[in-house]
């Protein structure tokens, strides 16, 4: 267990210095950029997302579910030499047709964004970053969450820097964004390779990428469709209101979901453990701890997050921008159902029912385009953030629900949610309404957060004197690598 949680902090680590750097520097793009501009990265970066998960096949999945049965190191190298091929060979092909038709689609459907230079240098852009998915499965297989964080860190903080010189010394403007992550993309792309290089034997295996799509093309519709989910919001909103009104929803959702770099980071941590353990007789001892104390730890975040959006927005923006606060304690409701999602969605693949991911996914994404499309014209970018939070629940109810395993722990949650959902009532609807000067505010906050991880803690039953022995030394003997 002592490794699982340095693994855990290694990669909130990683997660972590990108963001906090991203927010150092937040004050000053802010006030050299109009929402307008952040409206038009947030949409570009919202179509490469989704290309970037399409151009991948979530043979990623494949890749790190099917490693661990093969015994033989020839048969591992394998493995992740025609995963790289098949990846490699797919981005290039989306590549060359994004640039055929995507002149004609974005005239044709009269978006306000032009295609060059903004999706062009995106496309690049994110054609170079594909390269990275195979290094960093391969980093987390080999269980060495150093060099993940190492790439990881190098990849995501060295842009800010090359970003900054353009923006502030050179006035590049908005394209200093586009033009610095090409920068340190063409940097790391020889690296990536390398690393792919170096563990991959590229004997191409027809059967074995027949298993691997047969895998991992379930997941595909459930991968988009959960993008669809999360990004269609911004798509959908370029139709009904003006881009600076997405850049104030863009800065807020990116400051609500802050809170999934500790959601990712867990993530990366408890994935393979969980298909180790999945089978075992200890299987059940195992992840009920695990959601026990992780949904401890979210909730807790959760509620500091919401209780100081404000602040946070006073101090990292300018302008207009500060207006998102009212959206984040909506969406960072969205968070919170993801850390969930997180747990249930690796059993669904430890049971190897992909269909089940898709399907929920589907019927997520269907809701969110669904909610926005309804509601978008009346309350703009309310709407986006109540349908963040529809979404993820309808899509963990049926994934919950489909699992052979059910996750018992779950019943904590209700609590949980009832406790998070009336602390951000009072933060947002509440305390922003009185005129309280800044020490009184934060001793008001202060202590409801205290009182609030405090009533969390009987909920989720944590024992802080006795953690180490309720829970750590006992789950130690079930994991490897026990120290």
């Amino acid at each position: 267990m002592q490794k699982l949680i340095k693994s855990t902090i290694i990669y909130t680590l990683g997660e972590l210095i990108p963001k906090l750097l991203s927010f150092a520097f937040l004050p000053i793009f802010t006030s050299h950029l109009s929402s307008s501009d952040y409206g038009i990265m947030s949409y570009t970066n919202s179509i490469m997302t989704f290309l970037y998960v399409f151009a991948c096949l979530s043979l990623n999945s494949f890749l790190l579910r099917k490693y661990f049965e093969f015994k033989t190191e020839y048969q591992r190298r394998k493995l992740i030499g025609n995963v790289a091929i098949a990846i490699a060979f797919f981005n290039l092909l989306i590549l060359a047709i994004a640039f055929i038709l995507g002149p004609i689609l974005t005239e044709k459907a009269n978006i306000k964004i032009d295609f060059y230079p903004y999706f062009a240098l995106s496309l690049i852009n994110n054609f170079i970053e594909v390269f990275a998915i195979v290094p960093l499965v391969i980093f987390r297989i080999m269980e060495k969450p150093t060099q993940y964080v190492l790439l990881n860190i190098g990849r995501g903080i060295l842009p800010y820097f090359i970003i900054y010189y353009m923006l502030v010394h050179l006035n590049f403007g908005l394209l200093s964004f586009y033009y610095g992550k090409l920068f340190i993309n063409i940097i790391f792309l020889i690296p990536l390779i390398y690393i792919t290089y170096k563990h991959a034997i590229f004997d191409i295996s027809i059967p074995l990428l027949k298993e691997g799509l047969k895998f991992s093309l379930p997941l595909l519709p459930g991968a988009i469709a959960y993008l669809l989910m999360s990004i269609s919001d911004r798509i959908i909103m370029e139709r009904y209101i003006s881009l600076s009104f997405i850049g104030i929803y863009s800065i807020a959702y990116t400051l609500a979901f802050s809170l999934s770099m500790f959601i990712q980071s867990g993530y990366r941590a408890f994935e393979p453990e969980i298909f180790k353990k999945f089978g075992n007789e200890n299987f059940s001892f195992f992840i009920e701890g695990l959601h026990r104390i992780f949904m401890f730890i979210v909730f807790s975040m959760a509620i500091a997050l919401s209780l100081f959006s404000k602040e946070l927005l006073q101090i990292l923006t300018k302008g207009d921008f500060i207006n998102g606060f009212t959206l984040i304690p909506i969406l960072i409701f969205g968070v919170i159902l993801t850390a969930e999602n997180a747990i249930l969605g690796s059993i669904s693949i430890a049971e190897k029912k992909t269909k089940l991911s898709m399907y929920s996914t589907l019927a997520g994404a269907i809701f969110s385009i669904t909610i926005n499309i309804l509601l978008l014209p009346f309350i703009g970018y309310y709407s986006a953030a109540i349908a963040t939070v529809v979404s993820f629940l309808v899509m963990n109810t049926i994934t919950y629900q489909g699992l052979e395993y059910k996750l018992n722990a779950i019943r904590f949650d209700l609590m949980a949610y009832f406790i998070y959902l009336t602390i951000s009532l009072i933060s947002t609807l509440f305390l922003t309404r009185f005129s309280l000067n800044i020490f009184s505010l934060f001793i008001i906050k202060l202590t409801i957060i205290i009182l609030s991880v405090w009533l969390l803690s009987k909920f989720f039953d944590i024992k802080f004197k006795q953690i180490k022995t309720t829970f750590l030394i006992p789950l130690s003997k079930y994991l490897p690598n026990k120290q």
